[in-house]
């Protein structure tokens, strides 16, 4: 979450604060120092500035001089509501929910902050009106120049039809002849806060078909025109989000409160009746398919060892520090798709499908990134039978993944490398194995990844093609520096090689990513403490997700719980959030 967006909530043993680096109320208070403060504060520094060094001086007075106009400048937005504004229902109520996107949108120019308390209502005598909650007073107490107000579905709870459990509902809406009273005292309050505030009431969302006694019928045929009148009265403006949600069943997968894509949409609408225009979105491939839903990584060993993916996030997370990224990668070391395996191999080859369906069940992802090819000819010259073999695997693969609702991106092996490989066998040898290759075996991989990059869109929503983009480089660079080489096995790829995938990955998806100065990016990269975080993040929920969807390699490995890996990597993620948030992009 960047500085521009607040979020208020429960925390510090229910007390209520802001989740951010300063408090705009603090600075106007340093700002009315007089200057023969300024003076006294300038002496004392030069006095120790040869123990703590003349920037940490400068940056000082600087700061306790910044002109007192430029915090006023600020405007500050309150988004006052229910469950809708809190973000039930997104991964990420911080990066996801309605109102941290907005200030995403908005920018450093304004302060947006989240009062929204579920189950909330306007009315005063239901079972939770928001007048009661602590969020009302804070919300008052900060004078926003823009209130954004949302409720009403709560209010619309009764016994009856029209929601999935109505027989057992509270009866809020016996209390509906005090709605528009109730409305109006609380933009008046707002207004009273601070006389120039200007007020945006919202419809509510559409509920398909409402759930806990929300009611839509009442919502539709009640509510919205009371608060339509409610506008017209006190000369609110007026933010439709039934309309901006109406026919999106999909979005609500509770009936009530939106998801990711749904909390957008809203986001969306408010930053519309805001500013006048649409949101500055960022339109190419890879946000479609990566940001702010969870992605399933999939592949083998290649895959196992994680650095590309690790890179890809990166990239991401600088490139686009308003968008929320939530990999789950679990390679798989001696995987294949194929279900193939060497008669020397110490075990049968894991193969993906036995793990598949847990692994989508678990994880529910958006989009699955697949990575296979490597093993899946299992070190032979190609033959009819293992080609067909891992061609019907990868058409497997893509069935089950739409199955599950889920795109999927096809990643081409990266190119095999005799140069590098040891103990190479001619194709006349009586049998082959990961350990005694066969010598042309880049032969293979080109045969699988030519087909690949050939599949209709119906079978993969992009093919990624890595071999072609690690060959032609690792072609090039020999061309003045033939010992130069991605591996030492000629399989498993360097740090280098895997930087190489990335970019190539988000090239691909409609991102630019490096300075085709290979050697260079990855030095600069290795070095920056956003890149270890999310490096060491990724392999911490790699490793914890993938003994909790469990695999057979040898002997079989299953966990009962990923709690404690996602508590861990949640405190690594508040910290890389911070570090994105201040970094450059690359």
């Amino acid at each position: 979450m960047i500085k521009s967006s607040r979020y208020f909530g429960k925390r510090n043993n229910g007390r209520w604060g802001i989740s951010s680096c300063y408090d705009l109320q603090i600075l106007n208070t340093i700002h009315k120092i007089k200057i023969t403060m300024f003076q006294f504060i300038w002496k004392i520094m030069n006095r120790f500035t040869r123990h703590f060094g003349q920037r940490l001086a400068l940056l000082t007075v600087v700061v306790l001089a910044t002109p007192a106009h430029a915090a006023a400048e600020v405007v500050r937005v309150a988004c006052v509501g229910d469950s809708i504004t809190y973000g039930v229902g997104v991964r990420d109520l911080k990066a996801n929910a309605y109102p941290a996107r907005l200030g995403t949108w908005l920018g450093a120019g304004y302060d947006v902050r989240n009062f929204g308390i579920s189950g909330t209502t306007m009315l005063h005598p239901s079972d939770s009106p928001y007048i009661n909650q602590p969020a009302y007073g804070a919300a008052l107490d900060f004078k926003p120049d823009i209130v954004v107000i949302n409720f009403g579905a709560n209010d619309s709870k009764h016994p009856g039809d029209g929601s999935l459990d109505a027989a057992n509902a509270v009866n809020n809406w016996q209390y509906h002849t005090n709605f528009m009273s109730d409305y109006k005292a609380m933009i008046a309050a707002f207004r009273q806060a601070n006389p120039k505030t200007k007020v945006f009431v919202c419809f509510p969302t559409p509920d398909f078909p409402g759930r806990w006694g929300i009611n839509d019928r009442t919502i539709r045929e009640e509510l919205i025109p009371m608060i339509r009148t409610v506008a017209k009265v006190t000369g609110a403006k007026v933010i439709d989000l039934y309309g901006a949600l109406a026919g999106r069943a999909e979005l609500f997968p509770d009936t009530v409160h939106p998801n990711d894509a749904g909390a957008k949409l809203i986001a969306a609408a408010v930053y519309r009746a805001l500013s006048g225009h649409a949101p500055p979105e960022v339109s190419n491939r890879a946000l479609q398919l990566l940001a702010n839903q969870r992605v399933l990584w999939l592949g083998d060993s290649i895959t196992f060892d994680g650095q590309y993916v690790s890179f890809v996030e990166y990239y991401l997370a600088k490139k686009f520090p308003g968008e929320d990224f939530d990999f789950i990668s679990i390679g798989l070391a001696s995987e294949t798709a194929s279900g193939l395996s060497e008669n020397s191999h110490p075990f049968p080859r894991p193969c993906v499908f036995e793990r598949l369906t847990r692994a989508l069940d678990a994880v529910k992802p958006a989009t699955v990134m697949a990575c296979y090819g490597m093993n899946d000819g299992i070190y032979h010259p190609q033959s009819p039978e293992r080609r067909q073999a891992f061609e019907a695997g990868i058409q497997r693969l893509s069935r089950e993944v739409q199955s599950h609702q889920a795109q999927l991106v096809l990643l081409t092996p990266p190119p095999f490398d005799p140069e590098t490989a040891k103990n190479l066998l001619p194709v006349t040898a009586p049998d082959f194995s990961y350990a005694m290759a066969y010598s042309n075996y880049d032969s293979v991989l080109t045969d699988y990844s030519r087909w690949e990059t050939n599949l209709p869109p119906t079978k993969a929503a992009t093919v990624v093609d890595l071999h072609s983009a690690l060959g032609n480089y690792l072609r090039q660079q020999r061309q003045t520096n033939p010992d130069f080489s991605f591996s030492t096995d000629g399989i498993h790829p360097s740090a280098l090689g895997h930087l190489l995938m990335a970019q190539t990955i988000l090239r691909t998806l409609g991102v630019e990513a490096g300075t085709r100065d290979l050697p260079t990016d990855l030095k600069q990269i290795q070095a920056d403490p956003l890149y270890r975080l999310i490096q060491g993040s990724r392999a911490n929920r790699s490793a914890g997700w993938l003994d909790y969807v469990g695999y057979t390699r040898g002997q079989t490995v299953k966990s009962d719980s990923i709690a404690t890996t996602e508590q861990s990597v949640a405190a690594l993620r508040s910290t890389i959030n911070r570090l994105r948030q201040s970094a450059p992009a690359r």
